[in-house]
Protein backbone atom coordinates (compact mmCIF):
# COMPACT_ATOMS: atom_id res chain seq x y z
CA UNK A 1 0.00 0.00 0.00
CA UNK A 2 1.90 2.99 -1.07
CA UNK A 3 0.12 5.21 1.49
CA UNK A 4 1.00 3.11 4.72
CA UNK A 5 4.13 4.43 4.66
CA UNK A 6 3.32 8.10 4.61
CA UNK A 7 1.16 7.52 7.62
CA UNK A 8 3.32 5.84 9.56
CA UNK A 9 5.42 8.58 9.48
CA UNK A 10 3.34 10.97 9.84
CA UNK A 11 2.14 9.34 13.74
CA UNK A 12 6.00 9.15 14.58
CA UNK A 13 6.51 12.47 13.54
CA UNK A 14 3.59 13.48 15.33
CA UNK A 15 5.25 11.93 18.73
CA UNK A 16 8.24 13.32 17.83
CA UNK A 17 7.50 16.98 17.95
CA UNK A 18 4.88 16.86 20.57
CA UNK A 19 7.85 15.11 22.83
CA UNK A 20 10.52 17.35 22.13
CA UNK A 21 8.13 20.62 22.60
CA UNK A 22 7.49 19.47 25.97
CA UNK A 23 10.58 19.49 27.14
CA UNK A 24 11.20 22.63 26.32
CA UNK A 25 14.82 21.90 24.41
CA UNK A 26 16.07 23.42 21.12
CA UNK A 27 17.89 21.67 18.09
CA UNK A 28 21.22 21.23 19.51
CA UNK A 29 19.57 19.36 22.79
CA UNK A 30 21.03 16.10 23.31
CA UNK A 31 17.39 14.34 23.16
CA UNK A 32 16.64 10.84 21.08
CA UNK A 33 13.16 9.57 20.22
CA UNK A 34 12.28 6.29 18.89
CA UNK A 35 8.98 4.77 18.04
CA UNK A 36 7.76 1.16 17.04
CA UNK A 37 4.16 0.72 15.69
CA UNK A 38 2.62 -3.22 16.11
CA UNK A 39 -0.58 -3.00 14.50
CA UNK A 40 -2.43 -0.02 16.60
CA UNK A 41 -0.16 -0.35 18.94
CA UNK A 42 2.76 2.41 19.42
CA UNK A 43 5.47 2.16 21.76
CA UNK A 44 7.42 5.21 22.79
CA UNK A 45 10.99 5.08 23.88
CA UNK A 46 13.06 8.60 24.96
CA UNK A 47 15.91 10.19 26.28
CA UNK A 48 17.65 13.09 27.07
CA UNK A 49 20.77 13.93 28.48
CA UNK A 50 22.38 16.51 30.59
CA UNK A 51 25.34 16.92 32.60
CA UNK A 52 27.06 13.61 31.66
CA UNK A 53 23.86 11.66 32.98
CA UNK A 54 21.33 9.98 30.76
CA UNK A 55 17.70 9.88 31.69
CA UNK A 56 15.41 7.32 29.59
CA UNK A 57 11.50 6.71 29.61
CA UNK A 58 9.03 4.68 27.69
CA UNK A 59 5.08 4.70 27.24
CA UNK A 60 3.02 2.99 25.01
CA UNK A 61 -0.83 2.75 23.73
CA UNK A 62 -3.03 3.43 20.71
CA UNK A 63 -1.32 4.84 17.49
CA UNK A 64 -3.95 7.48 17.34
CA UNK A 65 -3.00 8.73 20.12
CA UNK A 66 0.52 9.44 19.13
CA UNK A 67 0.64 13.30 20.25
CA UNK A 68 -0.98 12.59 23.64
CA UNK A 69 1.94 9.69 24.08
CA UNK A 70 4.70 12.34 23.53
CA UNK A 71 3.44 14.61 25.94
CA UNK A 72 2.58 12.23 28.38
CA UNK A 73 6.35 10.35 27.53
CA UNK A 74 7.92 13.73 27.76
CA UNK A 75 5.97 14.32 31.01
CA UNK A 76 7.51 11.13 32.79
CA UNK A 77 11.12 12.40 31.67
CA UNK A 78 10.71 15.76 33.26
CA UNK A 79 8.99 14.16 36.72
CA UNK A 80 11.08 11.36 36.70
CA UNK A 81 13.80 11.03 39.25
CA UNK A 82 15.86 7.71 37.93
CA UNK A 83 18.88 8.99 35.78
CA UNK A 84 21.14 6.66 34.56
CA UNK A 85 24.81 6.98 33.83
Amino acid sequence: MPGAGLSIVAIVHDFAKRYIKQLDCGCGAPVGVYAQINGSTLSLYGMIAQDNIIKRGETSGNRKDASKLGTELAQKMISTESLTE
